[in-house]
Formats: C-alpha cells, sequence, structure tokens
C-alpha cells in the first residue's frame, strides 16, 4: 500500500487512524466547538458541496 493521506474511510480497517464519531463528538462538546454533522462520503466537500458551502458563509460570518 503506498504511503498517503489517510482517508476516512479506512477508520474501519485501521481503528487507529481516527477517533471513533462519539469520541470526537465529546472531546468537540468538551472544547465548545460547534459542531455540524451532514452524511455523506469521507470527502463531503464533492459529496454534500452545498452543505460545506452554507457552513463556510456561516462560520464566516461569525454564526
Amino acid at each position: 500500500m503506498a504511503d498517503g493521506p489517510r482517508r476516512r474511510d479506512r477508520c474501519r480497517i485501521e481503528p487507529t487512524t481516527c477517533s471513533p464519531p462519539p469520541a470526537q463528538r465529546a472531546m468537540a462538546e468538551r472544547a465548545g466547538a460547534t459542531v455540524s454533522e451532514t452524511a455523506g462520503s469521507h470527502a463531503i466537500y464533492v459529496s454534500q458541496p452545498a452543505a460545506v458551502a452554507e457552513l463556510i458563509k456561516k462560520a464566516a460570518a461569525g454564526k
């Protein structure tokens, strides 16, 4: 396997490459972060471009 960026969909195969979603949610809550979840592929900007664009607009507006 070639070295390169690890993809989110490989988490099932290599569990140490990313945190499970419940852990990510807990860490975000602990950090006081704003979280947005949308169903889609590991490349959310490709599978859900409108949702990503909306999130960027909200962040830029400070909302």
